[in-house]
């Protein structure tokens, strides 16, 4: 069946609650397999107007791309959308980046959208959805297209008052500490997102597949009631340990989250022979300096790394 990738964006009303309603009213016709995380966007093309929040979905349908745009455009009426100027505030925005690989060129449908290139509110959750997806016309995937574009630093990942993990993390439930999986990889990403962790390419969903199946100790997740709060992953070259990409969902730190993991995970590369751990922390990372100082980890002068020596045979 078909793949085909939806925007959305609402900047009227409850704008969350906007994107929800209008992917299930989607996941009446067609089959939404996936959501992006929800980024708050500053508006596009029309400055004087409220913030947006962007999502992307995947969706498998039967309908061509012309029913498609049906569909989607009758979402949007069907929500209040009512025509306007370009640009203008609307409770829901609904486009069609792409269908499979297709291209189709006609007055009222354009495939690949063909604005989708100049908007980091598009490439970004894109980028978390599908990340080795490829253009069909540029060639490039969308984890390269949305490094590069400019403006990104306009899409934030949003987080909705009220969905808080850890509203459930009281002190009678179990942070469970577990191996990463590939299973979890979504999840993990979207951790990594939020926490503006600087992923690249060696984190794509083939590097952590490769990763967990070489060191599958060295990757650790934190989950309760099955939604991950936290991630940490180590490495080992002989001697030499290093941990990287670490995060704990910002909402659920103050907990011993980042703590017990970064533990367990010291614990296992020491026991496999290293004699020292280093950790990249930014320098303008006060707090997270702090928490690795102590720990027992010492600035060693090169960019942005700390490390720690362990005697050997401890």
């Amino acid at each position: 069946m078909p793949t085909a990738y939806l925007g959305l964006g609402s900047n009227l009303g409850d704008r969350s609650a906007n994107i929800r309603r209008a992917l299930e009213l989607l996941g009446e016709r067609v089959t939404v397999e996936r959501v992006s995380s929800l980024y708050e966007t500053e508006p596009w093309g029309y400055e004087r107007q409220p913030l947006f929040l962007n999502a992307v979905c995947r969706v498998s349908t039967a309908l061509s791309p012309r029913r498609l745009l049906l569909l989607v455009k009758g979402t949007e009426k069907a929500m209040g959308r009512s025509p306007s100027f370009r640009n203008a505030p609307r409770p829901i925005d609904i486009d069609i980046l792409l269908y499979e690989n297709r291209t189709v060129a006609q007055p009222d449908l354009a495939i690949p959208h063909p604005r989708m290139l100049e908007r980091a509110f598009v490439l970004v959750p894109l980028a978390e959805v599908a990340p080795e997806l490829a253009h069909p016309e540029e060639g490039k995937t969308m984890r390269e297209l949305a490094s590069k574009t400019k403006d990104k630093q306009k899409v934030r990942p949003y987080i909705e008052p009220g969905l808080h993990p850890c509203q459930i993390c009281r002190g009678d439930v179990k942070v469970n500490i577990h191996q990463m999986t590939v299973a979890d990889y979504e999840q993990v990403w979207r951790l990594w997102h939020l926490c503006k962790v600087p992923v690249g390419s060696s984190f794509s969903r083939e590097a952590v597949e490769r990763l967990t199946h070489h060191d599958p100790e060295l990757s650790l997740v934190a989950e309760v009631n099955g939604v991950i709060i936290g991630a940490i992953v180590g490495v080992l070259h002989g001697s030499q340990g290093r941990v990287c990409n670490h995060a704990v969902d910002i909402r659920c730190r103050g907990r011993g989250i980042g703590a017990k993991l970064f533990k367990e995970v010291e614990r296992k590369l020491t026991a496999m022979g290293a004699t020292e751990v280093e950790i990249m922390v930014p320098r303008d990372s006060l707090q997270g300096r702090k928490f690795f100082e102590d720990l027992g980890f010492k600035d060693d002068d090169r960019y942005e790394f700390m490390v720690k020596f362990y005697p050997p045979g401890k």
